[in-house]
């Protein structure tokens, strides 16, 4: 299950100072962007909806039969669809209508917040 709307696309891997600072998934080697799903197609079919909250079964859809965007696109298999990865997805809200930080457009509430700043000091050690 995942939940739609925009989603991080993993482009390629890069060599970063083997000095600085690391997370404990090595995301400062591979360059991130957010996406919307085949190109803002998907919020088309939403709109078109109402924008109505929704749950998909992904078998045997064009939203399963997309091309897989995650956190595993730089090493998946050839053809990998969305279906491959999840059984269905759960749209919300238009993200524009969804709450967003400035800094990273990332969809996080106020609590959630504090739990970032509670795992940080996890994530990011001195010695890493």
């Amino acid at each position: 299950m995942r939940f739609y709307n925009i989603n991080f696309a993993f482009e390629k891997k890069i060599e970063r100072d083997p000095n600085a600072p690391k997370t404990t998934q090595g995301l400062e080697n591979k360059v991130l962007k957010w996406v919307r799903m085949e190109k803002g197609l998907w919020d088309s079919a939403f709109a078109a909806n109402g924008n109505k909250p929704v749950a998909l079964d992904l078998a045997n859809t064009p939203f399963g039969d997309a091309d897989y965007i995650g956190n595993h696109m730089l090493n998946v298999a050839p053809n990998q669809t969305i279906y491959d990865a999840y059984d269905a997805i759960i749209f919300l809200a238009p993200v524009e209508q969804l709450r967003q930080t400035a800094i990273s457009d990332a969809i996080f509430t106020d609590d959630f917040k504090l739990e970032l700043e509670r795992r940080f000091p996890i994530l990011y050690t001195e010695t890493q």
